[in-house]
């Protein structure tokens, strides 16, 4: 009897637990898989994200995701919408353990980034924080973490996201709203400290958030909004135009320090913003120009190391980087 009774719970164990799985899988949405050639998610327009909307708290959104071991990931959902997303991201195995939730930290998207554990399929199941109006669109986009190489003003570089260099030799940008910072790595020698100018033009929906690293190191941050988009080291420069301000980080792989500015003058992206780095040999400091206009110094940076230059993908459209200089 009492082995007929062990039988009958470990068959109802195991009946449940299949059960479990049934409902994961009849409730994807979409599998979601990596293209090889762009790194991420392409969907069957070429976009690299899937639009959906939540209309309820009650909300469940399921996508299947497959991963390959040692791998490493990033999940963000954006809300073109919505100044501070409302979405919560839950990545799961098939028994529905949870390898991951979304981060608070930063206000614009809602992110996972994730070193894959096996080759496997995941589930990732997307709902809504609780809220007065709960009904929001997102864009969910799902990439590998990997540079490419391209050749820009006769240098060579690393990039991540929709980078591609145009007949007039010129970085161009497709913003899908992600929000995510892409950036531009100098991968070629130049001299210690060489004067640097670029010129930023947009014709994007939204207004992107546009800067520079130096002294880029200690690989990607593990913390914070630009978690894995930013160096554990180094010193960035933000511009953020719409607001008329901007900000200087210093970055110190498990800290951060910010201290806030207000730019003046008047910014046009459809025009141009040229921004330059010159190299002042009186205070051994890099000083930062936007369109001849002088805005802060980079304080600890002595030389041109590990060089970025970031743009962050706000609303839709393209932003390109023209008339790259970079001279003793």
């Amino acid at each position: 009897m009492k082995n007929s009774l062990k039988i009958c719970f470990l068959f109802f164990t195991l009946f449940l637990f299949s059960c479990e799985k049934i409902s994961l899988e009849k409730d994807v949405i979409e599998t979601l898989t990596i293209d090889s050639d762009s790194h991420s998610f392409i969907n069957k327009d070429g976009y690299p994200y899937y639009d959906n909307n939540l209309t309820s708290q009650q909300d469940k959104h399921v996508y299947k995701l497959e991963m390959n071991k040692d791998v490493e990931y990033r999940i963000s959902a954006s809300q073109p919408n919505a100044k501070v997303h409302q979405i919560i991201l839950n990545l799961v195995n098939k028994s529905k353990d949870t390898l991951a939730i979304s981060s608070d930290e930063s206000p614009s998207k809602s992110f996972i980034v994730i070193k894959s554990p096996e080759t496997a399929t995941y589930y990732l199941i997307v709902s809504l924080r609780k809220m007065i109006n709960p009904k929001f669109d997102y864009r969910l986009n799902f990439e590998e973490l990997v540079e490419d190489e391209v050749s820009l003003s006769g240098l060579n570089w690393l990039c991540d996201g929709t980078w591609n260099i145009n007949n007039s030799g010129e970085a161009v940008l497709t913003n899908y709203d992600s929000r995510i910072y892409r950036h531009l790595k100098l991968n070629s020698p130049v001299s210690e400290n060489p004067d640097v100018s670029f010129i930023i033009k947009s014709n994007s929906t939204s207004s992107p958030n546009v800067g520079i690293i130096a002294g880029g190191s200690g690989g990607l941050i593990q913390f914070g909004e630009y978690t894995s988009e930013f160096p554990g080291k180094g010193q960035a420069f933000l511009a953020f135009i719409d607001d008329m301000n901007y900000t200087l980080i210093n970055l110190n792989t498990t800290s951060m320090s910010l201290d806030w500015g207000y730019l003046s003058g008047i910014f046009d992206y459809y025009s141009g913003i040229e921004l330059e780095l010159k190299y002042d040999t009186n205070s051994n400091q890099y000083r930062i120009y936007l369109n001849n206009t002088y805005v802060t110094s980079l304080h600890s940076i002595i030389q041109l190391k590990d060089f970025y230059i970031c743009i962050q993908e706000n609303g839709e459209g393209t932003t390109l980087i023209k008339d790259l200089v970079i001279t003793n």
